[in-house]
């Protein structure tokens, strides 16, 4: 019943959630790259090549946001599975909580392929970032 009566809430939700993420997890590695601009700068000076710089910050952020992803589910699954009995209780009638796995590898899909696109801009970025700033003074 919920699943009919409710089902084209959650993609509506969908639409609005994959956005707000994408927004939010650029808004933060972007500011890891901003903060490190000028160590990739020397990195330049110093002849590493963009991919094997690309390799220590794109690839760190990549497991970190990977891993984020991975630990959430299960918080965020007993969170919903504590909430649900308090924000139903004056409905009668027994809602179980079941996620189906695939499920929760689409969720996991989902966002990593959201992602991809964010670490596609900040490889992008960060072979705009130029070789002058290692040279100028800092204050």
């Amino acid at each position: 019943q919920m699943q009919d009566s409710m089902g084209e809430i959650a993609h509506t939700l969908l639409f609005v959630a994959v956005p707000i993420y994408l927004i939010l997890i650029y808004l933060l590695t972007k500011t890891v790259i901003d903060r490190s601009a000028r160590a990739i700068s020397y990195m330049k000076v110093f002849g590493y090549h963009d991919r094997e710089i690309d390799g220590l910050y794109v690839r760190a952020i990549t497991v970190t946001v990977v891993l984020t992803l991975v630990i959430s589910l299960p918080i965020v699954h007993g969170m919903f599975v504590w909430l649900t009995p308090l924000l139903l209780s004056d409905y009668s009638g027994n809602f179980a909580i079941w996620y189906p796995p695939a499920r929760l590898a689409q969720i996991v899909g989902i966002g990593i392929a959201t992602y991809v696109v964010v670490a596609a801009i900040h490889v992008w970025r960060i072979r705009r970032v130029p070789l002058s700033l290692a040279m100028k003074v800092q204050e």
